[in-house]
């Protein structure tokens, strides 16, 4: 019964990445489509995003929320300028 499990999980997630949709795969595996979206939503899957893209994701929201508040103050302060003013002449980006 696990393995029954754990197989039909590797074949639902493999065609999650290959991009299929949830109501595509759900007919494919034989499960209804509301059954197969929980199912990836349990197995940490985010609805549109690969393995992948998930990863990079939870990257960057561990790095945001690591990062100091005063950190993320200060490199805006040091500036000195509003983005508005940088654009006003005519500049993308701080140097």
């Amino acid at each position: 019964m696990a393995e029954d499990k754990a197989r039909l999980r590797d074949e639902i997630t493999m065609r999650r990445e290959a991009g299929q949709s949830i109501a595509d795969i759900a007919a494919a595996v034989g499960v209804n489509t509301s059954t197969a979206s929980r199912w990836l939503l349990e197995w940490d899957f985010e609805a549109g995003l690969t393995a992948d893209e998930l990863e990079e994701l939870r990257r960057r929201q561990r790095e945001a929320d690591e990062t100091p508040i005063d950190e993320i103050l200060g490199l805006a302060a040091d500036t000195g300028e509003s983005e508005a003013e940088r654009r006003a002449r005519g500049e993308d980006s701080p140097e």
